[in-house]
């Protein structure tokens, strides 16, 4: 069994795990799924990468695709079911992972103890 704090160094991320808490990105992924997370180096950012990040000025994270890079460094996303894209630009180091696996329903659990 791997311990639980060596799943950061593991997969080259902060944040390695994450569960989906809202609809933003149906029909890819779905409210409690847990997702897996992977660092990922600048130069291979691209167009089409679901990530995890952090979002500018605020002190959570969200799980949203690539929708465009503008001048190599301005990164907009976009939740899959969402009609516009976010609001705000991130960049590189506001990402904290791309997603490399998703575990339908485990995240359920923790989504649970959250509301409580």
């Amino acid at each position: 069994m791997i311990p639980r704090y060596a799943f950061p160094r593991l997969l080259g991320t902060p944040v390695p795990l994450d569960v989906v808490e809202s609809g933003s990105m149906e029909p890819e992924l779905h409210i409690g799924d847990l997702l897996v997370a992977q660092g990922i180096k600048y130069k291979d950012i691209k167009v089409g990468l679901i990530i995890v990040f952090k979002r500018p000025s605020a002190n959570y994270l969200i799980v949203h695709r690539i929708y465009a890079i503008h001048n190599k460094v301005r990164i907009i996303t976009k939740g899959d079911n969402n009609p516009f894209p976010d609001p705000f630009y991130i960049t590189s180091s506001d990402v904290r992972g791309v997603v490399i696996a998703r575990i339908p329903l485990v995240g359920y659990l923790t989504l649970v103890f959250r509301l409580k």
